[in-house]
C-alpha cells in the first residue's frame, strides 16, 4: 500500500501542511491514519479526496461546507464543476484527478477545451508542462504508477502529432534545416515532439529521427540529409557516465552544428566545439532558432 506524508499532500494538492492540520482539528477533514510508534500518513484514498476538496476549495466552497459532505457528495460536486465550468479547464487538480481515476474521457476533454480556447502553445506552456512537472512530484512520492504516467503520455504525444501533422511540410531546404533526435536511455519524447512542431511551424525543414538512435545511426543520416543543424536533448541519458565524449565523438564527424539542451550538457560542464552549441533549456532553443529564422 502507497502512504503519503502530510508534505507529500502539501506537495501534490498545493495545500499548506498548517492548512491540513486546521482542517484536521477543526472540521474532521482529512484525518490521518498513525502508525503503531503515532507516525501520522494518508493513504492513497486520502490523496484522491484531497484533490478533490482542493479543488473545490479554490472553487470558493467554504471549508466548514465541505467538511459537511462525505467523500461521494464532494466527488458528484467535483463532478458537476468540470463538467461545466470552464474556469476550471486549465486545473492541474482536475487532470490529476481524471489522470487517477484514468479517465481518459474527461483527461482528453479539459485539454481539447485549453487548446480550442487559448491555443496549443500557451496549453502546453500553462497547463501541460505543469501536469508532467506535477507528475515528477507524484512519481516519486509513490502516488502514482507507470499505467498512470503511460495514460498521459500517451494522450499528450497524440494531441502533439495531430498538430504536426497539420501544419504544411516545407520543400526541403539546407539552410536552416534540422534532424531532431534522443539518445537510447533518454526520456525527453514529448519535447522533442515539441520541438519538431516549434521547429514546423516557424517553415524549418524538419527530419524527426526520433528516440533511441544510436551514434553510427545519427552520422549516416547526415552523411545523407546534410542537415545545417542536429539538435537533441539529454536530461536522463548519461547520469552515469561523461557526456563530453559522446559529444565530441558526433561533432568529429559531422559538419552540421549539433545543439545540445538538456540537464546533463549543463551540470557536467560541457565544453562547446566549434560546430556544437549548449542551449539549457527549450526556451533558448527557440530564441536561437528566431534569430535562424530572421537571418533567413
Amino acid at each position: 500500500m502507497v502512504v503519503y506524508s502530510i508534505k507529500d499532500i502539501e506537495n501534490l494538492c498545493g495545500i499548506k501542511a498548517h492548512t491540513l492540520r486546521m482542517w484536521e482539528k477543526r472540521y474532521s477533514i482529512l484525518v490521518p491514519q498513525r502508525t503503531e510508534t503515532n507516525i501520522r500518513y494518508y493513504t492513497e484514498e486520502d490523496l484522491r479526496h484531497a484533490l478533490n476538496i482542493s479543488l473545490l476549495y479554490r472553487k470558493g466552497m467554504k471549508i466548514s461546507k465541505l467538511a459537511r459532505l462525505n467523500k461521494d457528495e464532494v466527488r458528484t460536486r467535483v463532478a458537476e464543476i468540470t463538467e461545466v465550468d470552464d474556469a476550471f479547464e486549465k486545473s492541474l487538480d482536475t487532470l490529476s484527478i481524471s489522470m487517477l481515476e484514468l479517465d481518459q474521457y474527461k483527461f482528453d476533454q479539459i485539454l481539447n477545451k485549453n487548446i480550442k480556447q487559448n491555443g496549443f502553445e500557451e496549453t502546453m506552456e500553462t497547463v501541460i508542462y505543469p501536469l508532467l512537472e506535477k507528475i515528477n512530484l507524484m512519481w516519486v512520492a509513490g502516488s502514482i504508477n507507470e499505467v498512470h504516467e503511460t495514460f498521459v503520455l500517451n494522450i499528450i504525444k497524440h494531441k502533439l502529432i495531430v498538430q504536426i501533422d497539420n501544419l504544411p511540410t516545407r520543400k526541403k531546404n539546407k539552410q536552416g534545416s534540422f534532424i531532431l533526435y534522443i539518445p537510447p536511455e533518454e526520456s525527453q519524447s514529448l519535447s522533442l515532439l515539441y520541438m519538431y512542431y516549434i521547429l514546423k511551424r516557424d517553415g524549418f525543414s524538419v527530419f524527426y529521427l526520433g528516440e533511441d538512435v544510436s551514434v553510427n545511426r545519427l552520422i549516416h543520416t547526415c552523411e545523407l540529409l546534410k542537415p545545417e543543424y542536429v539538435f537533441t536533448i539529454i536530461n536522463d541519458a548519461f547520469t552515469e557516465a561523461p557526456l563530453q565524449p559522446y559529444i565530441d565523438k558526433i561533432c568529429d564527424k559531422i559538419s552540421s552544428t549539433m545543439l545540445v539542451s538538456g540537464y546533463q550538457a549543463l551540470s557536467q560542464s560541457v565544453v562547446a566545439k566549434k560546430n556544437c552549441k549548449i542551449l539549457p533549456g527549450l526556451g533558448d532553443v527557440v530564441e536561437f532558432t528566431n534569430s535562424i529564422k530572421n537571418s533567413i
